[in-house]
């Protein structure tokens, strides 16, 4: 109610004294901040939900961060767009995550390895496979690393794929990137 009235100073000091903030309170207050345009405000009582409390997000509070990255034209950043993949990825928002790889203009590696990792974490081997091949044959000329390696190679190990094991292993000698 503080929110709709443009008090987000009334909003925050009824959330800090409340006892027990459960998922609705925090998404009242993050959603409040970003409606007030206190932008940093609502990142920053986002990272204190993830960093603080033992709850897990739902969608709510990604779409108002995502949607303050749209707002600020932040969204096609490839730092921001970076840390939104692992966002969503992290939270089992794989959708997400790929929408937003899709939509940045200037992937780099972190961005394609980001998106191989999401993939492997979540049980998608062969996705995570198809997308470092991909990376390979783009037309963006990206140098595979040692994250690279290391994301890719449990996917081959998950699929049994033995020669493509291999062949990731003798990329990464040629590369230098083996010990």
């Amino acid at each position: 109610m503080h929110c709709m009235c443009g008090s987000p100073l009334n909003s925050r000091l009824v959330f800090y004294e409340l006892k027990v903030k459960n998922l609705f309170v925090w998404n009242a207050v993050i959603c409040c901040y970003t409606k007030n345009k206190l932008y940093d405000d609502s990142i920053l009582m986002f990272c204190e939900l993830l960093s603080r409390t033992e709850l897990k997000p739902d969608n709510f509070p990604f779409l108002t961060v995502h949607e303050l990255a749209v707002k600020l034209e932040m969204v096609l950043d490839v730092f921001v767009g970076n840390a939104l993949i692992m966002m969503y990825g992290k939270y089992g928002l794989l959708g997400d995550a790929i929408k937003v790889f899709e939509n940045l203009h200037d992937r780099n590696l972190v961005s394609w390895n980001s998106l191989i990792r999401v993939y492997s974490e979540h049980g998608f081997s062969v996705e995570s496979i198809l997308v470092f091949v991909k990376m390979l044959e783009d037309d963006c000329y990206l140098v595979p690393d040692i994250a690279t390696v290391v994301t890719v190679l449990p996917s081959c190990a998950g699929e049994r794929d033995i020669e493509i094991g291999m062949m990731l292993h003798g990329l990464a000698v040629k590369l230098g990137l083996s010990y």
